[in-house]
């Protein structure tokens, strides 16, 4: 017949065991998922990154428009100054084409400028998100450390729950391992 005490050990053991071992797999996990947080917020950082190259692109492109914007008003105002027997000399056509030429700059300049705001504000939240990831990534290993204190914490309690238990029956109950009556 089996020894139900002996049999109750086996099962606390390996049970502090397995709960041992899940303990130490949730801490590696835990690390592993800030790991896996830092590579996605890498990725949405690149994504930004890109998406800022590409507003500076266009507000290159917008300078450009506003710039032959200006030039078409201005070939507008000297075709219409001529077409009414005054010159492009004259001091109000020249003006004019000042005014023009000055509002085309400021508008050409204001859209260049708008997109390089909105560039680095993509930037900055590239990089805020890779500030996240490393974040991320800490509080990963911190959770992994608790983890694996907690399991050998696990594993410590329950060998000590075992040795108090079954360590006091073993001192109330000695079995010598040779039978005294046998050496006499």
């Amino acid at each position: 017949m089996c020894d139900l005490a002996a049999i109750a050990a086996a099962t606390k053991g390996v049970g502090t065991l397995l709960a041992f071992q899940g303990q130490r797999q949730a801490a590696q996990a835990a690390e592993a998922g800030g790991i896996a947080t830092r590579q996605a917020f890498e990725f949405e950082a690149q994504q930004a990154e890109v998406r800022a190259g590409q507003e500076r692109a266009a507000a290159q492109r917008r300078m450009l428009d506003e710039k032959r914007k200006t030039a078409l008003v201005q070939s507008r105002l000297t075709a219409r100054a001529a077409a009414s027997g005054a010159g492009a000399a004259d001091p109000t056509v020249a003006t004019l084409a000042q005014d023009i030429a000055g509002e085309g700059e400021l508008r050409a300049l204001t859209a260049l400028y708008e997109g390089e705001e909105r560039a680095r504000s993509l930037e900055s939240g590239a990089a805020v998100r890779r500030y996240e990831g490393e974040v991320a990534v800490r509080a990963g290993r911190a959770r992994k450390r608790s983890g694996e204190f907690g399991a050998y914490g696990t594993l410590l309690a329950g060998f000590g729950s075992l040795a108090d238990k079954y360590g006091e029956a073993m001192r109330r109950k000695p079995k010598p391992w040779i039978d005294p009556d046998l050496l006499v």
